[in-house]
């Protein structure tokens, strides 16, 4: 839900500023891979829930792994955001 908050805000903010089509791409192509990439941490999570009925340190590296790329696709989408959205904020 809070994703949904901070997607509807930050389209809410890009009407106001003029952006050119590929920053738009790269806006768009970025958020996509952050819910793709959470829906796929989200799989693999269950799956090793399902696969292993105990706690185990190995599943637990598992879920930490797909946790960790969700997390450095989503500061890899945060840093674009800063070097499409900076410039374009500046010119207002």
């Amino acid at each position: 839900m809070s994703s949904l908050i901070r997607y509807g805000t930050c389209y809410s903010v890009w009407f106001r500023i003029q952006c050119n089509n590929s920053s738009m791409i790269y806006s768009y192509n970025s958020i996509g891979l952050v819910i793709g990439f959470e829906i796929f941490n989200t799989a693999i999570e269950y799956i090793v829930d399902i696969v292993s009925f105990e706690y185990s340190v190995k599943a637990k590296k598992v879920k930490d792994v797909a946790a960790a790329a969700t997390l450095f696709v989503t500061f890899v989408s945060i840093v674009l955001g800063l070097l499409v959205f900076i410039p374009a904020i500046a010119a207002m």
